[in-house]
């Protein structure tokens, strides 16, 4: 949640690069007569929000309120007062337990449009512009409840998802407004998109880096590509283009596509934004898509020459290539929070990508201590040195992670790899003190702050178990398991819980959804690593892996070391479940054991495939001897 003053001066800000609306991303943070139970410390006024909209007005700016009324309603449904209105009431979600609120208001309950028709009049006597924002998107619980899965059972899911959505086109038009929504849950019904009012917004979001000019490949189900834009184009409906700032390359590939079809015009989603893109380093990547977007200048590489050249003045050739190289792909030490440190070690683009912002890094450093760029630049530069060398730390800890860990690693390496481990150290806690000394000038959230949210990039943890492990000698009862796991697509959400059976004894390894980092850069499937390590004085006689969820989960091999001993699999000892060529996982190859469902889409529309699971058993054998010198 930002401040009403930092908002007015972001207004300022994108009002310089040509922009001429601002949504603002609110759910429930805003209170009113009908809503009254947020805290003032989690939420805004009225009359905030009226401040807001009187200040973007005289740049020349909209601002557009995005109140989700469908799923995303956390902020609503974590009220114990408005609990009752959760889809998840029962306490079940799609998948399992849902614990609190949940996410998805109940589309079968009158209270529900009770409360979002006196909730969005409030709204609209001081958001005065013509756009609303009424989300609609990754309402991944819908239809669980007992009186919405009766009509999802009877006339199919989009029975419930349809009528809401027009309960609340009909708001939003008797409010004098026209209604914005985003586009993803047409993935599931897109039969009903020649059914929608012609006077919605569909806000067409998609963030993979590589999009294509034939279309984009869908969010929610099984990755199928299809022209979005030229299919709105053809049924008369007005389409925003939606890249997200992580990515500066899909914001390239996302409007180099929109340019092929007729679009009202773009959104650049900036989620998030305080604790990743923090002033200054935000205006770059702002400059960069108001200048791609500007008419005149639709060339790449000039949107990003003018646009560094704007908040770096006086920045060289080898700088404005420099800053593109940290920046154009993204950064990953933000998500540490989906524990990447499993996933095996680094991948070729990952170590690629190392060394490419080393190099950038040389230069920026280089450029900031000559410090010839105005005050402004040079504290871009600061922020950029810092994003860099964070990311080189989190590379570190990748790397360090499956070294230290392993049970065979060479005692020959330990020197090298405690050096390491001091290097990294070192460097995170000059990065987190130039943070914080740096935290009112440069607008940081606050260490407290971070830690709550989970977003900074913490591994504090992670050291500490990698330097007690450098400080041990491997036994015989320290084990690693090896899986080479599979996913159809990243987004995907398999369930995974491994246990190993060792004499009369069960131990449960590990339980939830594992995706690897690599993965979820390139928003794509595949083969993926996934370490595990454990304790047992016994030698495991058999693996069991429980799997299924969105999307199943592809086992293509697993094995297990310890400081001597490799076990492999050996035979099947039981199926259960949906459980497809189960045999896969018995030897190392590309073939893969898939536990669940790989069609998304099959899944989200059958009541009966809700909570399934598949169980493959597999007996061990060991199969060789090795000593550790």
């Amino acid at each position: 949640m930002e401040s009403v003053d930092f908002i007015k001066r972001y207004a300022d800000m994108i009002a310089g690069e040509g922009f001429n609306t601002l949504a603002l991303y609110l759910e429930g943070r805003v209170r009113t007569p009908s809503f009254p139970y947020r805290s003032a410390a989690e939420s805004y006024t009225l009359d905030q929000m009226g401040e807001v909209v009187a200040h973007a007005r005289g740049l020349g700016i909209d601002v557009v309120p995005i109140v989700s009324t469908l799923g995303h309603c956390e902020h609503f449904l974590g009220c114990p007062e408005l609990r009752h209105l959760s889809e998840t009431r029962g306490g079940q979600g799609r998948f399992g337990p849902i614990e609190g609120g949940g996410s998805v208001v109940c589309p079968s309950l009158e209270a529900t449009s009770q409360f979002f028709e006196r909730y969005l009049a409030e709204l609209a006597g001081v958001f005065t512009g013509p756009w609303m924002h009424v989300g609609m998107d990754e309402a991944f619980d819908l239809g669980v409840c007992e009186l919405c899965r009766a009509r999802w059972v009877a006339q199919g899911l989009s029975a419930v998802f349809m009528p809401h959505l027009h309960r609340i086109h009909r708001m939003v038009s008797a409010l004098g407004k026209r209604m914005w929504m985003w586009d993803d849950m047409f993935e599931l019904f897109p039969g009903e998109i020649h059914n929608l009012p012609k006077d919605i917004v569909l806000c067409h979001w998609n963030y993979d880096q590589d999009i294509q000019a034939e279309g984009s490949q869908a969010n929610l189900v099984d990755r199928f590509r299809q022209d979005c834009l030229g299919e709105y184009e053809r049924l008369g409906l007005d389409a925003l283009v939606c890249p997200w700032d992580r990515y500066p390359w899909n914001i390239e590939t996302i409007s180099l596509y929109a340019r092929r079809h007729k679009v009202l015009g773009g959104l650049l989603g900036q989620w998030e934004i305080s604790p990743r893109l923090f002033p200054p380093a935000q205006p770059l990547l702002v400059a960069f898509c108001g200048a791609l977007w500007d008419e005149s200048k639709p060339d790449v590489d000039d949107a990003w020459r003018l646009a560094i050249s704007k908040t770096i003045p006086g920045a060289t050739n080898e700088l404005t290539t420099a800053v593109r190289a940290a920046l154009e792909p993204g950064f990953s030490f933000h998500r540490a929070a989906s524990n990447p440190h499993h996933s095996g070690f680094p991948s070729k683009e990952e170590r690629l990508r190392q060394r490419e912002l080393e190099l950038a890094g040389i230069v920026i450093l280089d450029e900031r201590r000559k410090g010839p760029v105005s005050d402004d630049g040079i504290r871009t530069l600061d922020v950029l040195e810092w994003a860099v060398r964070m990311e080189h730390v989190h590379g570190e800890c990748r790397a360090l992670a499956p070294a230290i860990r392993h049970p065979r690693r060479p005692v020959d390496d330990i020197p090298m790899l405690s050096r390491r481990l001091d290097a990294v150290e070192k460097e995170l806690a000059e990065l987190h003190a130039w943070r914080m000394e740096n935290s009112g000038r440069l607008e940081f959230l606050t260490s407290a702050q971070d830690e709550a949210t989970g977003r900074q990039f913490r591994p504090e943890a992670l050291l500490a178990e990698l330097r007690r492990r450098i400080s041990e000698t491997p036994v015989a009862a320290d084990w690693l398991l090896i899986l080479r796991l599979y996913l159809t697509d990243f987004f995907s959400a398999p369930r995974l819980t491994v246990t190993i059976l060792a004499g009369c004894k069960e131990q449960t390894l590990v339980s939830g959804c594992f995706k690897p980092q690599d993965l979820i850069a390139g928003r794509t499937g595949g083969h993926y690593d996934w370490y595990v390590s454990f304790r047992s004085e016994s030698i495991p006689e058999a693996i069991r892996l429980e799997g299924g969820g969105y999307g199943g989960q592809g086992v293509a091999y697993l094995e297990i070391q310890n400081l001597s001993t490799t076990l492999k699999p050996s035979t099947l000892r039981r199926t259960e479940g949906h459980v497809t060529h189960p045999e896969a996982a018995l030897r190392d190859s590309s073939s893969v054991a898939m536990l669940g469902l790989a069609d998304t889409l099959t899944q989200i529309h059958d009541p009966g495939l809700i909570r399934s699971t598949a169980v493959l058993e597999i007996t061990l054998q060991q199969t060789s001897q090795q000593t550790n010198e």
